[in-house]
């Protein structure tokens, strides 16, 4: 119980691998898997900073550091899917 509120008072959904979503993702994970408009919407709340040597994401606010726009959308829909690094 103390978990679900706080994972809601920081801005993430509280049932099962969703915990590590944060919330406005989830309007993500609604539009088709895969495609441009999906990974707009995940860069829309979180902008891309490219990195030289972005290393492997340990949480899902890492996945922007990705420079290819195929790498980000599978780095995001992992987490959306199993609340796990890719």
């Amino acid at each position: 119980m103390v978990a679900a509120v706080a994972a809601l008072a920081f801005g993430f959904s509280a049932s099962g691998a969703d915990a590590l979503v944060p919330a406005g993702f989830q309007a993500c994970g609604a539009r088709e898997p895969g495609t441009k408009e999906r990974l707009d919407c995940y860069d829309a709340l979180m902008a891309p900073a490219l990195k030289a040597r972005p290393g492997t994401a340990t949480k899902m606010e890492d996945c922007r550091f990705k420079r290819e726009e195929d790498q980000r959308l599978t780095c995001f829909d992992s987490f959306m899917t199993t609340g796990l690094p890719p």
